[in-house]
């Protein structure tokens, strides 16, 4: 009797350590595949610029102080540590839906903010749609130190001190962001409104005739952001992972200068002599397959050109103090030993015309210059110097960083997690993506003069190589973005892609009714065109 129940405890025992040897393996499994420890969840970082395009982060050129990236630390630090989404868009190309599709994780059309002002826009609308269902109240709520620095969306004022709830540390500019002041601005640091920064008449350019000598450097705001970052990162408790959303200025236009933004002094001449990219559409003579509204477009004129070269140099000039914050970020988070456990994100709200398409400036339209954006990732367990072709979308940030977190969503997103694309950068996947433009009852600007993009409306699917737009008008544009990455010729109206366009268009309309899980679903192969296009048979 004694032996029988001895043999049976031994069984117990041997079912019990084979029992946690499974349970360490699941562990170590789900370990390996996280990237971290169920004790130790990893820090969130987003660096987002406001306008800045795809080649920003990619362009070389002869400084003052040498030839090399214009964005040293961008392009050591992230790029040549991380993964780049080379297919990476926003689904509206504007400040405010741009920036609430991140913090949503939704559609414009889903999280109810379709323009920069008005009550389908900014902070207006985000208030009274989602402003206790987002990103920060999430993360919060999973035990992280949320901080916002920087700016946050057109007409929050912050008149009264409003703190948006989720935020644990809240330092964002008080003045409204469309003033895109470089000096003179308010922050709201945690509900109390700070001093002046600089004067908000400060000189104009940084042309010898006008200098710098009425502006402190300390106040340039980009720098201020920087050193307001590098704060909030030491203060945040160390228990606890933090996420940051740091949302700079640059380069946006600046409200004293329209023509550009206002470099800092130390880099106000270091690309003088540069000349804006000129990609094969830039200021094109034949745009007839173009819609109406574009093909009535005078050609740039040569001012125009020296404009979009000026504008060219002031961008990356003050884009340049964004690196030197990039680099002392990531030196801190070196010193702290939080570096290996954070990730970081760069990208841009939206892009930027610089001649392509006789536009010698603004965004709204659903061309490439607007809607594909940086995006670069580096983090823990991810590959480097990488790029990834995977289709993703400014509604799949929010989806991340749960992930990344272990947290959940208080309702339904529309994107999906991009960690799994982060680490295997060969992965794709058939999930289209939406691009929208809302007019919300603006006048198209007038056919004569091609200083700003018209303001339209469409509607518009991006799968596979081809992008696909339906205006507002009827008038339709079709592009293999493979042979024609530039989009200068529009198959819309070519016999041999006649269901290519009709599967799209079908798609097309699915999508602008999808919500949550139906806006994640893939779709079948992409129809090949027709080899040729049979002759007409005659009754």
């Amino acid at each position: 009797m004694k032996s029988s129940r001895g043999h049976h405890a031994l069984i117990a025992l041997a079912l019990v350590v084979v029992g946690l040897a499974v349970v360490g393996s699941l562990l170590r499994s789900s370990r390996a595949t996280t990237g971290f420890s169920d004790h130790a969840r990893p820090n969130i970082l987003v660096i987002q610029f406001d306008d800045a395009v795809f080649s920003d982060l990619h362009q070389n050129l002869q400084t003052k102080t040498g030839a090399g990236p214009v964005l040293p630390n961008i392009t050591s630090l992230l790029i040549h540590r991380g993964v780049t989404f080379r297919n990476y868009y926003v689904s509206v190309p504007l400040c405010c839906p741009s920036r609430t599709a991140l913090l949503t994780g939704r559609y414009a059309r889903n999280n109810g903010v379709l323009d920069n002002a008005g009550r389908h826009g900014g902070f207006r609308a985000f208030r009274r749609h989602d402003y206790r269902d987002n990103v920060a109240v999430w993360l919060r709520k999973a035990g992280y130190w949320t901080i916002h620095i920087g700016k946050f969306l057109n007409g929050y004022d912050s008149r009264p001190a409003t703190v948006p709830p989720g935020w644990s540390d809240w330092q964002t500019l008080a003045n409204d962001p469309a003033s895109g002041l470089y000096y003179g601005y308010f922050f709201n640091d945690n509900g109390q409104i700070s001093k002046r920064y600089g004067n908000p008449r400060y000189c104009r350019r940084y042309s010898p005739g006008c200098p710098y000598k009425a502006e402190s450097p300390r106040n340039y705001v980009t720098d201020v952001l920087n050193r307001r970052a590098l704060r909030a990162i030491s203060s945040a408790p160390r228990k606890k992972p933090f996420y940051l959303q740091f949302d700079v200025t640059a380069p946006h236009v600046d409200e004293r200068d329209s023509i550009g933004p206002k470099p800092p002094q130390r880099y106000a001449h270091l690309l003088d002599g540069a000349r804006a990219p000129r990609p094969p559409g830039f200021n094109r003579r034949n745009i007839g397959g173009k819609p109406s509204f574009l093909r009535h477009l005078d050609s740039l004129t040569p001012g125009e050109i020296r404009g979009i070269d000026y504008r060219y140099r002031a961008r990356m000039e003050s884009e340049r103090a964004v690196d030197d914050g990039v680099g002392r970020l990531l030196s801190l988070l070196r010193r702290q030993g939080r570096l290996s456990s954070t990730y970081i994100f760069l990208i841009s709200d939206n892009g930027w015309f610089q001649g392509e398409h006789r536009i010698a400036a603004s965004k709204f339209l659903p061309y490439e210059p607007s809607v594909r954006m940086p995006l670069v990732v580096r983090g823990p367990g991810l590959p480097r110097q990488r790029s990834s072709r995977a289709l993703a979308a400014n509604i799949d940030l929010a989806p991340t960083f749960l992930q990344i977190a272990h947290a959940r969503p208080s309702r339904s997103v529309d994107g999906r997690s991009l960690l799994g694309y982060a680490r295997s950068p060969g992965r794709q996947s058939r999930r289209p993506i939406l691009l929208e433009g809302f007019t919300r009852g603006k006048a198209v600007q007038p056919g004569k003069g091609s200083t700003g993009a018209p303001i339209v409306s469409y509607e518009a699917i991006r799968i596979g190589p081809y992008k696909y737009i339906r205006y507002g008008n009827g008038e339709i544009e079709l592009y293999d973005l493979i042979r024609d990455p530039y989009e200068l010729r529009s198959l819309a109206r070519n016999p041999r892609f006649q269901k290519v366009a009709a599967w799209l268009e079908g798609h097309l309309k699915r999508l602008i009714k999808c919500s949550g899980p139906s806006c994640r679903r893939p779709i079948g192969p992409v129809p090949k065109p027709l080899a040729s296009v049979p002759p007409p048979t005659n009754p």
